[in-house]
């Protein structure tokens, strides 16, 4: 079981992504919950009581893991789509706005 830190309960700071192994691990636990694709009643609330998640992101998971889960032979991806960290690094920004220099504005 995935317990909760006090930080992560008191924090306002979005959580961390959630990593492929843990994904995966809720989609086992899911498959052992289901009948043709649909879930039993409880199968979520158990689900988010034993992983770091909220309803929503175990709907979107398991709707996105059902059809493998159903059909062995498909093919579908539950994983994070993140990049990771992408975007303007931090020490650019800083050092651009270190480097203007102020302009004197003449009323002519």
């Amino acid at each position: 079981k995935y317990s909760k830190t006090a930080a992560m309960e008191n924090s306002s700071r979005k959580k961390p992504n959630a990593s492929n192994e843990v994904r995966h691990e809720l989609v086992v636990f899911l498959s052992q919950r289901h009948k043709n694709g649909r879930l039993n009643k409880g199968a979520i609330a158990a689900a988010k009581e034993h992983f770091p998640f909220e309803k929503s992101q175990i709907n979107r998971i398991w709707k996105l893991a059902r059809d493998n889960v159903v059909d062995p032979n498909a093919q579908s991806d539950y994983t994070t789509k993140k990049k990771g960290r992408s975007g303007r690094k931090q020490d650019a920004t800083f050092a651009a706005e270190n480097d203007l220099v102020p302009v004197e504005l003449s009323s002519e």
